[in-house]
């Protein structure tokens, strides 16, 4: 008896808080693993930095595959209206590149499934205006 009312009664009142404490913090820890997953397709959107040569200007960016499919909880895959790639530098291009890069989800809930390289091509074009 000894032992149990040293090691198990002895501040039981804290003890039960602390459980308490632990099983609600697990319970918001875990609430996106418990709500319904979603998968569903989204628009790629290249992200293109820098400043292209003087006299030239971006005509067109494409992205390849266009679409990635993104995965997680309902509600959080249905306020991601599309995926950004990593920063593509075209600093000083004079004609049509290819980049190869990858896509993502700022939501960190959220995530592309099967993440595979994204080709992205910056068109360039002589600039109508002469400057930027």
């Amino acid at each position: 008896m000894g032992f149990l009312r040293r090691y198990v009664f002895h501040n039981i009142g804290l003890k039960l808080f602390s459980l308490v404490m632990a099983v609600c913090l697990w319970a918001v820890v875990t609430q996106d693993r418990l709500e319904a997953r979603k998968t569903r397709a989204v628009e790629v959107r290249p992200r293109v930095v820098g400043r292209l040569a003087s006299g030239f200007a971006i005509t067109g960016v494409m992205a390849d595959p266009a679409r990635v499919e993104v995965t997680g909880p309902a509600k959080r895959v249905d306020m991601v209206d599309s995926a950004t790639t990593d920063p593509v530098d075209a600093t000083g291009l004079l004609s049509q590149h290819t980049f190869t890069t990858s896509a993502y989800v700022s939501d960190p809930h959220v995530q592309v499934v099967n993440p595979q390289s994204v080709r992205v091509t910056v068109f360039v074009g002589k600039s109508s205006g002469g400057s930027d």
